[in-house]
Parts: C-alpha cells; sequence; structure tokens
C-alpha cells in the first residue's frame, strides 16, 4: 500500500463503462451507498464519455469494468502503468492506482462482470471512513481465487434460526454482502417439499407470495450479481398430501447408512417402489421446469432422508444413485448447463466402498462429490484415492459452521483459530457410538460434534480442497462464513487476519483490535464450555465484558445499529448474565431488549419457534443452560478416562 488519498471537499466520481453489465452496475450502486453510509459523502455515478477531459486537479475518479465490458478510459490508463489486463482470467480481479494530470484514478477491473464486485469488496475494506471524509490507500493489487466454488448452503428450512422467515430486502441486502467478500455461489431449498403443500405453487395470495420469493425473485436477484444459483434438495420427500397414499420410510440404519435422520410425517416415502420413484423425479421436474436458474444441483442422500426398510436396506447406494441419474436428466431439460452434485453423508464403511465402486462405472453424470463430514469420514487423499480421476479436484467440502456452543441461542457464535473444526478429525461416528446422544457417550450435549481424542487422524486441510460450501441455519455463524469464503482466495491466509478485516469493515478502525480480541475471546469460551472450566470461563467473560463495552463508547451509531454488532453484544450480555447466576435484573432486560431488536431485524429466533420471542425465550435458554452443566461433568470426565 502507498500513500492515503485523503477525499473531503471534493467527493469524486464513480465511472462505469457504457457498456457496463448487470454486475458491474450494481458494483457501482453498492460502492456510492456504502460509501455515503459510512462517511456522508456521495459520489456521483456516470458512464463513460469518451470525448471528456478532466481540468479538475486533486480529485478523486474510481473507475469500475470488466475486461468483458469496452471500456477506452481504463484501456488508456493501463497502457500508461503498463498493466496488462487480460491476464485476469473470470473471476481474477485487479486494483490499480494511477495519478495523472493532478488528479487520482483507482482502477477496479475485473476478469468477468462479478469480479467487479468482488474488487470494489476488497476496496471498501481498505478504505478508512470518517464524518465527510475517506482515506483511500495508494492501492495495487491482483487477487485470483484458489477455489472454483465458494459458496454458502443457506437452510431456508424449518428449524433453522431465522432465513426462512426472511423478506425479499433481507435476502438481497445479505447476499450483496456476501458477494463483496469474494462468495461466488449461494445454495438454498428453493422448498423443501415434507415442510410445504402444493397450493403454493396454485393457492391463495399469500401461500403463492412464499413461492414467488423463493422460486422466482431470490434466484433471480442471485443471477443479477452474477452469482451462481446452487439448489439443494432432499432425495425422497414430496408433498405432505403426496406422501399419505405412498409406502413411507422405515427409520434405521442399513449395511450402507451408518446414520439416518428422516423426519417422520415429514413428506419422507420409501424410494423403493417404482410408484414412488415416479412421484419423486415427477415432482423434482416439475421444480426444474418452475425456477428460471440452477447452476449447481446439490442432491441429499440423507439428512433429511433416507430408508432402511427390507427393499431398501442391501442397496440403498445403489438406489440413490440410479435415481438421482435420472433426476439429472431431467434437471438437463430444462438447465443444461447446470451441474449435479451428489455426496458421500452419512454413509457406512460399505457404503461409501460401494458409492465409490458404483462412481467408477458409471459416473459421466456427475459433476462433483460432496466431502461431508457426518458418517464415516475418510482422509481426503483416501477418498480420492477411491474415486475416479475425474474428481481429483472436483470434491468440494461442506464444512459444518451452524450447530456448535448453542446453535446462536445466546448470539454470536464465532469460530475462527477453529473455522475448520468439520475436518479436524477423521472418525466413524459408529464405531464410537451413533447419532442418537442418549447413547453415545462421546456425543457434545449441545449438538452436531463429537468431543473427540487427540490421536485420530485429521480429515483434510482448507489448503486441499477444491471448494467449500458452508452449512449455515443463521446468521450467528457469520464471522466463521466469512472465513470459509475468503479461505477459498487464499488458502493459507490465517484466519485471525481474516477476523481483522472483518472487524474494521464492520466496527470501524478505533474498535478493530478490541472486537478481535473480544471475538477470539467468545470462540475460547465456546471451546470451554463442555468441559465446565468455569473460573477460566468467567475469567474470560469478564474480559469479554469489558472489551466490548469500550468498543461500544466509540463504534459509530451506524455500526450499533448493524445485526453483527447486536448479535456480539448479545453473546456478551448472555455470557455475563450466565456467569451470574441470572439473577442481574438489568441485564435480563437488556438480553431480553436485544433478543427482540434483532429477531425485528433479521427474524431470527433463540428458541423454538412456540416461544415468543422475550421472557420465555430467556428462560427456556437459562434452564436448558444449567441444566446442561450436570451432563457436561459426566460425558468429559467419561472422554478423559478414554
Amino acid at each position: 500500500m502507498g500513500k492515503l488519498i485523503l477525499v473531503e471537499e471534493q467527493p469524486g466520481e464513480i465511472i462505469i463503462s457504457k457498456n457496463a453489465k448487470e454486475p458491474e452496475n450494481k458494483a457501482a450502486k453498492i460502492l456510492q451507498e456504502k460509501i455515503r453510509g459510512k462517511s456522508n459523502l456521495n459520489l456521483k455515478i456516470r458512464k463513460e464519455n469518451k470525448s471528456e477531459t478532466f481540468d479538475s486537479k486533486d480529485k478523486l475518479f474510481i473507475l469500475l469494468g470488466s475486461i468483458q465490458s469496452p471500456f477506452p478510459l481504463i484501456d488508456r490508463l493501463t497502457q500508461k502503468i503498463n498493466f496488462n489486463k487480460n491476464i485476469l482470467k473470470e473471476e481474477d480481479f485487479a486494483i490499480k492506482y494511477v495519478k495523472e494530470s493532478g488528479n487520482h484514478y483507482i482502477l477496479v477491473i475485473g476478469g468477468s462482470p462479478l469480479s467487479v464486485i468482488f474488487g470494489v469488496g476488497k476496496l471498501l475494506r481498505n478504505m478508512n471512513f470518517s464524518q465527510n471524509a475517506l482515506q483511500i490507500p495508494e492501492i495495487n493489487l491482483i487477487e485470483k481465487p484458489v477455489h472454483k466454488i465458494r459458496g454458502t448452503f443457506i437452510a431456508t428450512h424449518h428449524p433453522s434460526r431465522c432465513y426462512h422467515e426472511w423478506d425479499f430486502d433481507m435476502w438481497q441486502n445479505y447476499v450483496t454482502e456476501l458477494a463483496l467478500w469474494g462468495i461466488n455461489t449461494i445454495f438454498y431449498f428453493p422448498l423443501q417439499y415434507g415442510q410445504w403443500n402444493r397450493k403454493v405453487w396454485y393457492g391463495t395470495e399469500s401461500e403463492k407470495a412464499k413461492w414467488d420469493l423463493l422460486g422466482s425473485r431470490v434466484p433471480l436477484m442471485i443471477k443479477s450479481l452474477g452469482l451462481k444459483v446452487g439448489v439443494h434438495i432432499n432425495f425422497n420427500d414430496v408433498f405432505p398430501e403426496d406422501a399419505v397414499r405412498m409406502k413411507p420410510p422405515k427409520n434405521g440404519t442399513s449395511e450402507d447408512i451408518a446414520i439416518l435422520v428422516t423426519e417422520a410425517g415429514g413428506g419422507m416415502i420409501c424410494p423403493s417402489p417404482a410408484k414412488n420413484q415416479k412421484i419423486i423425479i415427477d415432482l423434482r421436474e416439475e421444480l426444474f421446469q418452475k425456477l428460471p436458474h440452477i447452476d449447481l444441483l446439490s442432491i441429499d442422500i440423507t439428512d433429511d432422508g433416507g430408508c432402511a426398510c427390507s427393499d431398501c436396506k442391501k442397496g440403498y447406494v445403489g438406489l440413490y444413485l440410479k435415481l438421482s441419474k435420472e433426476i439429472s436428466k431431467r434437471l438437463k431439460k430444462y438447465h443444461p448447463k447446470a451441474d449435479v452434485i451428489i455426496n458421500t453423508q452419512a454413509l457406512s464403511k460399505k457404503g461409501i466402498d460401494s458409492f465409490c465402486r458404483k462412481i467408477r462405472k458409471d459416473s459421466n453424470w456427475v459433476d462433483y462429490i460432496l466431502y461431508d463430514c457426518f458418517g464415516v469420514t475418510l482422509a481426503l487423499e483416501d477418498l480420492r484415492a477411491k474415486l475416479p480421476d475425474k474428481f481429483k479436484d472436483r470434491i468440494l467440502a461442506q464444512p459444518e459452521i451452524t450447530m456448535r456452543d448453542g446453535m446462536g441461542k445466546r448470539g454470536a457464535v464465532p469460530w475462527v483459530k477453529e473455522f475448520d473444526h468439520a475436518y479436524e478429525k477423521s472418525y466413524d461416528l459408529v464405531a464410537i457410538g451413533g447419532w442418537d446422544m442418549q447413547r453415545n457417550k462421546y456425543w457434545h450435549p449441545e449438538g452436531c460434534y463429537l468431543m473427540l481424542p487427540n490421536n485420530l487422524p485429521r480429515a483434510c486441510s482448507v489448503e486441499e480442497l477444491n471448494g467449500a460450501l458452508s452449512y449455515s441455519e443463521g446468521l450467528h455463524d457469520d464471522i466463521t462464513k466469512i472465513i470459509w469464503a475468503q479461505k477459498g482466495w487464499r488458502p493459507k491466509k490465517a484466519p485471525v487476519g481474516i477476523l481483522n478485516e472483518y472487524c474494521g469493515w464492520y466496527f470501524g478502525e478505533k474498535t478493530r483490535d478490541r472486537m478481535v480480541k473480544a471475538i477470539l475471546k467468545m470462540e475460547r469460551i465456546s471451546i470451554l464450555r463442555p468441559r465446565v472450566k468455569t473460573a477460566e470461563i468467567s475469567k474470560l467473560v469478564s474480559e469479554v465484558s469489558g472489551l466490548v463495552e469500550s468498543s461500544e463508547k466509540e463504534i459509530s451509531a451506524r455500526a450499533k445499529e448493524d445485526w453483527r454488532w447486536k448479535l456480539l453484544l448479545l453473546r456478551a450480555k448472555t455470557e455475563e448474565l450466565l456467569t451470574c447466576g441470572s439473577k442481574d435484573g438489568k441485564l435480563r432486560e437488556d438480553v431480553i431488549r436485544l433478543q427482540k431488536t434483532i429477531h425485528g431485524l433479521t427474524g431470527t429466533r433463540f428458541a423454538p419457534e412456540e416461544l415468543p420471542v422475550g421472557k420465555e425465550t430467556l428462560e427456556y435458554i437459562l434452564e436448558q443452560d444449567h441444566n446442561l452443566y450436570d451432563l457436561r461433568m459426566s460425558i468429559f470426565e467419561r472422554i478423559e478416562k478414554w
């Protein structure tokens, strides 16, 4: 970074090509709105004038364009600094500073219209903002992503913390923010058959509005930014009114499935009978026909779904692959360029061997394998060795980032140094004890991860992966989601460095260092909680409270209104309330107020939906936490002996 450009009285202009594509136009608007919101400066957006001259002095011009949109002014300035913009590949971007005739030019050049948005995000995070002024470094850089797929799965089903309650503005604001951090694919459920009914396609206006949002407006918005649309479907669910006349699935494990998670009465049917297969495939074709965009289709093998009846028990993997292949054929009728993703989730050792053996025989219809740490987790190199060569660089991770340490019931749950915990150990869930917490002495009481001994081998490192789509059921995991997104650009970048960038952007330079420390201490509390390290936790909670309180005095009014700040503030106050025995009346009021405010901003709930946000929710959380301490102690003691 070079010297700082100070912009005050002459705020400057944002210039785009006359040939700008939709993502480039959006990039200019995003840049303008973010600068205005953080500094009150209004940079005018205009299109390039080929014959114009720049008579002003000491003025800032930010030029945004991709190599796909002819832009003579960018061409002239890049020639002046001997930069060949054509070296940029599709998702690369460059930010270049040029000084000419006393004016300052910052060029944000993308290999594609989408990568202009990536570049704008990077530029914004390098700016320093104050009231009616901003400072921009004389920046010169080129960034190239390492992972082809850098996605997140926004789980819109029940019981996510909030996503199923979002309106269009919430979707647009959040997806735009993720794009600024370099995510290129948004996966979601356009619908989960077992939780909807057919009226969503032809019923009342309110019923159809739900489908209009997820089936039309959301995918169109995602594509307008230049992002890929990833659609996630379960394998064997149908609408509940169809399920009642079909053979139901049977719960349980089988030779192929180590862990079965299926929702009784949730629209699941046995995938073996021919008439059941027909309705499964026909419903998915109907969905594909209705959706305007599908770039990637991910077909879950189980969770939620599966069947362990006598017909499915011995050949479930073959059944899954057979139907998934037919589903992919129906997909290509309407979305011929879409890629198909299948996964190994919840498979037993025998199931994984069967999966790999069958894929070796017939894989032309498969584009990616989802490497899921749920069930038998092979080391990545072992899985690669079992698959055809075409998948060497086509294995995607689905890191579980959302279900640890209470799944956001206390507020933000940042995992920074342990962002990749899902791949920390290679293990066999069934050998260790199975899915049911009552039968599994090693299962963490708050769900979805095992407290494992240290001598198990690591499943993989981020550097080994070809791409990832983090699994999210709420905004409490936002920090970890962003770390995974940025790791897709530079896998070797330290996660604390990404956190530093995150805190500077959302909370400001004055409080950056304190908030980094507070968040790392929150992570440490989450690590210690299941071990009941009470004295150490109490000390950390006190330190977190001090850091957050001092930051609150200096953070901007705008930043205080952001749900990110409020979720971290809620976490600090809830932890403080727990350590004082839940007796502080003012803290109780503060926690309830924050819960209600966050719910109003994001739809987030901190307890089951039947409990209203407020006193009932808080009492539920406190009761859960106090009951868990005894359970945690016994589990931890058993693990120590093991």
